[in-house]
């Protein structure tokens, strides 16, 4: 019934869509926001967010917690590495919640791997929470500000917000005859696209980046990557073809003012309002870069 369905909902005009969202619904493999300071956090701040962002964390599921270090080599004067070991220092703290997946292998054997669901890091630089279970835009849009509300307001006691970052994976993999082209998945009118793609049966990579206008910040930078690779998995022998869609929006901010140095609150309320911008516009340039075939197949037409 569902391979029915697939072929009706696939097939426009006289074509049929070869490829395939990894998911049923949708095709975003991951899902993340980014918050970027407009300097590094000192220790006793970055400490003090991390604290907070702990506690949220562990009454949000992602009691997994592990340190982020950086390594340091010190340089002697003649441009030789010092004799003395200079130890790791920590510039981030990671939370996440890890899943387990149930496999079959072609020959009926069951396995399982571990995956993570979701995770939330803390650095001196900045915030970034990210997901591999995108089901919807509300649901996840009331994920991030549970988990960045209380960090992004103890980090602005400091700091100001330098930008704010959106960003989706899309994922198709190939599912027909012949030639793994991509001119059936893409838009081939797309002026966001290398044309050079559409009909390229090797490995290939499609980049545009563009600063815009937009309200609220002092420029909207706009970045899409388009990767055709090949895939394994643990039940598959065969690699197949896949093409990874990788929208990024991000707001770049105008310089806070003595004034929202002391109303944290009111700015966290401002930048977590701007996700909403940032969703809708990662939607129309999504729609730009998908065929009207690939567009039905997940649900956007």
């Amino acid at each position: 019934m569902f391979q029915e369905r697939l072929l009706v909902l696939s097939k426009v005009g006289e074509r049929i869509l070869n490829w395939e969202p990894f998911h049923e619904s949708h095709s975003i493999e991951l899902a993340a926001v980014q918050v970027t300071f407009s300097e590094p956090l000192t220790d006793i701040a970055w400490r003090k967010v991390v604290r907070g962002a702990e506690a949220t964390c562990k009454a949000a599921g992602l009691t997994e917690k592990s340190a982020i270090n950086v390594l340091q080599f010190t340089i002697g004067p003649q441009g030789a590495a010092a004799a003395q070991a200079v130890p790791a220092a920590v510039d981030g703290m990671l939370f996440k919640r890890s899943t387990t997946i149930e496999t079959s292998a072609a020959d009926g054997k069951q396995s399982s791997i571990v995956v993570v669901a979701e995770s939330f890091t803390v650095s001196r630089s900045g915030l970034n929470y990210q997901t591999t279970t995108y089901t919807r835009w509300n649901a996840f849009f009331d994920r991030v500000v549970l988990l960045l509300r209380p960090a992004l307001r103890e980090a602005l006691h400091a700091v100001r917000t330098a930008s704010l970052r959106l960003e989706y994976k899309d994922s198709f993999r190939f599912r027909g005859n012949g030639a793994p082209l991509a001119a059936d998945l893409l838009n081939q009118r797309s002026a966001l696209i290398a044309p050079q793609v559409f009909l390229n049966e090797k490995l290939w990579h499609s980049h545009t980046g563009f600063f815009e206008d937009a309200e609220g910040c002092e420029a909207r930078l706009v970045q899409i990557n388009i990767d055709a690779n090949m895939m394994t998995t643990q039940t598959e022998a065969p690699p197949f073809r896949t093409v990874n869609i990788t929208t990024g929006v991000q707001n770049n901010l105008l310089p806070s003012s003595e004034q929202d140095l002391d109303n944290e609150e009111d700015q966290v309320k401002l930048q977590l309002a701007m996700l909403d911008s940032l969703h809708l516009r990662s939607i129309s340039l999504f729609k730009e870069i998908i065929s009207s075939e690939a567009a039905i197949r997940v649900g956007m037409e």
